[in-house]
């Protein structure tokens, strides 16, 4: 199964018991929602931050993890995949971390929050 892949690829996060967490690259940040969401997985959370360096986060849950996964933006990047089409719900935080972070999903309703 693809999740497997991921799941396999984290590591535990100290301080946050049964919290795994991997990072990826841009490509990797809509493959991960996909298969994550082909496997049954929920998004929990998406938000983005600027505080040391500009960075995309989403927190997936399924029957048995929780998953956090990190996509760190290059110094001047603003902009990352949207995982709106494959979790709608993302919409709306995407928009919302926009507002917050100047940070913004490609391709997605530019509305403000």
């Amino acid at each position: 199964m693809a999740m497997r892949k991921w799941l396999d690829r984290s590591q535990p996060l100290a301080g946050a018991p049964g919290l795994r967490g991997v990072d990826v690259a841009a490509a990797e940040w809509r493959q991960g929602a996909l298969d994550l969401a082909a496997g049954g997985a929920r998004l929990e959370a998406l938000w983005t931050e600027c505080t040391h360096g500009a960075a995309a986060r989403a927190l997936y849950g399924g029957d048995d993890f929780l998953l956090l996964v990190t996509l760190t933006l290059t110094r001047g990047e603003t902009e990352y995949p949207s995982v709106a089409d494959v979790f709608p719900a993302a919409g709306r935080m995407q928009r919302a971390a926009a507002d917050l972070t100047g940070l913004r999903a490609s391709g997605t309703d530019s509305r403000p929050w």
